[in-house]
């Protein structure tokens, strides 16, 4: 989404200054299912970049900012051993058909 902004300014900076930015927008948690569907996101775009030779503070620090996911380590981490049962549906789907 691009947005710009418009300040008015001193007459000798030529009264106006407008200013172009980017702004990417990641799910916005304003409950427990945004934040879990925020995760899920997350970790698919992980394991879709993830190879073991791929350290995870490089995916954190230069393949996740491309995609607006801005995260620590340690949140990553949480992500990582939080049980996504709830979120991951065909996954589900497989376990009821491996028993």
């Amino acid at each position: 989404m691009r947005m710009g902004v418009t300040i008015k300014a001193p007459p000798t900076l030529g009264g106006a200054l407008h200013f172009n930015f980017a702004m990417t927008v990641a799910a916005v948690a304003y409950n427990n299912s945004n934040h879990l569907k925020n995760v899920e996101m997350i970790i698919r775009l992980y394991l879709r970049v993830k190879e073991y030779d791929i350290p995870d503070t490089y995916i954190i620090r230069y393949i996740f900012p491309k995609h607006g996911v801005h995260i620590s380590y340690r949140t990553l981490m949480y992500y990582k051993r939080a049980k996504m049962r709830h979120t991951l549906p065909e996954t589900a789907q497989l376990n009821l058909f491996a028993a």
